[in-house]
């Protein structure tokens, strides 16, 4: 059983499309939860217009910002496995078959990453190898992983699926959390088995909105993000002993 876990937030000009693409791939056991943080246009009027009893509806009292957001969303979860997902996005047909068969064969598997696709706000595809790793990165020792995600953070949230087993080490999201999908990552690694692929699972719409910079951080910027994921390492084994 899956759950999918959506924030959102003034998404009305693709959450119709998104939506779409998740629905008719899910079981009857799945959920799609959606937290809503307080959008001020029709974005809950056109998932309200969906009448699936699959989609479970949360309005924040309070902006809660994108990384709170998910935050809330990955503690409603239920089910066995969790499956990200952003608003604006398309998901491709087959994405939840791939996942289910991948969790099932491989028992011992914490957290899945896949391929993506890029598109522009219209659709047209953009670059279908965006992102793509050196599958050899999968053979390689956790302090060697741990080393390369602070020199090149290849996870993106949207990609990522995980067991619940992992929430009690996730939650509550530390301070140092800058971006939900950089913890999950320092979270996965350090407690569990993390497998990485360039199979396409998603088109990854880049438009004026997105959250994730386009263009790269400025020297400052990085550093301190880099910092703070140091933070967010040491934070993760501290969780992982107890201490």
């Amino acid at each position: 059983m899956i759950s999918i876990c959506m924030a959102t937030y003034n998404g009305n000009s693709y959450i119709k499309e998104q939506l779409e693409s998740i629905l008719p791939q899910m079981e009857e056991t799945d959920e799609l939860i959606i937290c809503d943080d307080q959008s001020s246009d029709n974005t809950l009027d056109i998932i309200n217009s969906i009448s699936d009893n699959r989609i479970k509806v949360k309005i924040n009292n309070n902006r809660l910002g994108h990384v709170r957001n998910f935050e809330k969303a990955i503690s409603l979860a239920k089910n066995e496995i969790i499956v990200l997902t952003d608003q604006d996005d398309i998901w491709s047909a087959n994405k939840l078959n791939v996942v289910r068969k991948l969790f099932e064969s491989n028992r011992k598997l914490t957290l899945y990453h896949h391929g993506i696709t890029t598109i522009d706000s219209g659709g047209k595809i953009l670059d279908k190898h965006f992102n793509d790793i050196n599958l050899t990165y999968n053979n390689k020792n956790v302090v060697t992983k741990i080393v390369r995600s602070l020199v090149k953070h290849h996870y993106f949230g949207c990609c990522m699926c995980f067991r619940k087993s992992l929430i009690p080490k996730l939650l509550p999201f530390p301070k140092a959390s800058y971006a939900h999908d950089h913890w999950i990552t320092a979270t996965a690694l350090v407690n569990g088995d993390v497998f990485c692929d360039n199979t396409s699972l998603i088109s990854y719409r880049q438009h004026d909105m997105n959250v994730s910079p386009k263009n790269g951080l400025s020297l400052i910027s990085a550093i301190k993000v880099r910092f703070l994921l140091i933070q967010m390492y040491i934070v993760a084994y501290f969780r992982k002993y107890n201490v």
